[in-house]
């Protein structure tokens, strides 16, 4: 029905009313309105209380089955899972994926998620916005293993927040997968064991967009607290020329196809353990540092950006002294070059023992460390460099191999002959006899782990101004 209202205010007014005068029609429009409200309230309930059925049902078999497709090589398990529609979370009870051609197994004892952007997912509209970019995931017990060397990869919680740009790992441990004494035994070649914590590990400022677009790993900031870190090997056996060399810094991150940014790492009230076995279930020869604080400059793998990192760090060695390092270490080199200085302060000398017995034979009876500083430039492997150590009072004496005591003649003989003839017990500017500069000059072994190639130059410097003789 149409009618026109007129007003001495403004133009006239048209008003329009519909109806519906048919009966049967306005029942019919009620029932429809009834029936829609009861779909969509049993769509409701559905959702609500049986999606979780739904969800492991057919939405299980179409992940399995999208993921089979996609990566064939590998097989995955997937727990119970459910979904709370009020709150946005999807929970998985447990997680296994064994992949074949690396030969690893993965498994997380929780993981949920939540945050995610269903409706981008199911009908995407733009390749802009991903549906992850409000998403916190958060899984519980983790654990990769690797074979054939069954050595593990331990974290407790993962944090990751999109939203906050932040991921936290809790209770970090890597772990052999034999006792020591195995696993020297499995093979008739040198062996070395790594094993290390890192309570908390905090990435801040984290690119997660490209990190789940694979456009590389980008970080402001990295926060290692508590590392600690054991390294054990076996000396008393060969090395095996045919085995894969140990990885350099700059050959890792060349394997490293993405790019890598990270602006600093810093690490603190870590601590590390080097260790070296002689003789079969014999004590191991142990050098140690704690107290032990790194900060990095800007780490990088692409050429848009310097590739050489700085990296500063301060320690105690031996329980005992302070030691500084500064390092350049270039990350896209095609060899392996770098340059470190550094500095020992004042030490008790008998600290080198719980080292020098089993790995040596000899016993520093006295003698005091003053200061020490060293300069090393390493060009494709080849180290060279000078050791200033200024120390006093320094006294060895030869051990038995087999006893480790000096007491017998021979051994007696043999401290003379080196006190007399070889040890420089004394080495300070302005005595008796100009100050000796030990000569670094090392060529890296095929065998030689990072740590391992920096410490034997330095033990070789020092070689060279006490007067031992290099092994």
């Amino acid at each position: 029905m149409y009618y026109i209202e007129f007003t001495s205010q403004g133009p006239p007014v048209i008003h329009a009313s519909f109806r519906v005068q048919t009966p049967w029609l306005r029942k019919l429009l009620h029932a429809a309105s009834i029936a829609l409200g009861t779909v969509l309230l049993l769509v409701l309930v559905i959702l609500v209380f049986f999606f979780d059925t739904l969800l492991n049902g057919y939405g299980k078999d179409r992940m399995l089955l999208a993921f089979a497709e996609a990566y064939p090589s590998a097989s995955l398990q997937l727990g119970d899972m459910s979904y709370h529609f009020w709150s946005n979370r999807l929970d998985i009870d447990s997680i296994r994926l064994v992949t074949a051609d690396s030969g690893m197994t993965c498994s997380v004892s929780t993981l949920s998620l939540h945050g995610i952007a269903w409706m981008r997912i199911l009908w995407p509209r733009d390749t802009v916005s991903l549906p992850f970019e409000n998403a916190v995931l958060d899984a519980r017990g983790m654990a990769v293993r690797f074979r054939p060397s069954m050595n593990s990869l331990r974290i407790d919680a993962l944090h990751l927040s999109a939203p906050d740009s932040v991921m936290t790992l809790d209770s970090v441990h890597f772990l052999p997968g034999y006792d020591d004494e195995d696993l020297f035994a499995l093979s008739r070649y040198r062996q070395t064991r790594f094993r290390f914590s890192v309570p908390l590990l905090r990435i801040s400022a984290l690119d997660c967009a490209a990190l789940l677009r694979g456009d590389g790993y980008r970080a402001r900031h990295v926060a290692i607290e508590n590392l600690a870190a054991d390294i054990l090997v076996n000396m008393d056996k060969p090395y095996d020329a045919k085995s894969t060399p140990p990885q350099m810094p700059n050959e890792a991150f060349a394997a490293i196809r993405d790019s890598v940014r990270i602006d600093s790492v810093t690490v603190s009230g870590g601590s590390l353990n080097y260790c070296e076995r002689i003789a079969v279930r014999g004590a191991p020869g142990v050098i140690t540092f704690d107290r032990i604080a790194v900060k990095t400059g800007r780490i990088s793998n692409t050429a848009a950006v310097p590739d050489t990192t700085i990296i500063h760090a301060e320690g105690r060695f031996m329980g005992s002294a302070n030691m500084t390092m500064e390092m350049a270490l270039p990350l896209s080199s095609t060899t392996f070059s770098l340059r470190y200085s550094g500095y020992l302060g004042h030490m008790q000398l008998t600290a080198l023992n719980d080292f020098l017995v089993p790995c040596e034979h000899r016993r520093v009876t006295e003698g005091v460390m003053h200061a020490a500083r060293y300069s090393v430039h390493v060009v494709s492997g080849k180290s060279r460099g000078t050791l200033r150590a200024e120390y006093t009072r320094l006294r060895i004496s030869v051990l038995d191999a087999h006893t480790g005591s000096s007491k017998g003649i021979f051994n007696r003989i043999a401290s003379f002959i080196g006190k007399v003839f070889v040890i420089r017990g004394s080495n300070m500017p302005g005595e008796r006899g100009s100050l000796k500069l030990g000569t670094i000059r090392r060529t890296r072994k095929a065998d030689d782990y990072f740590l391992q190639n920096l410490w034997f130059a330095l033990r070789g410097g020092v070689a060279d101004v006490v007067g031992f003789t290099e092994k």
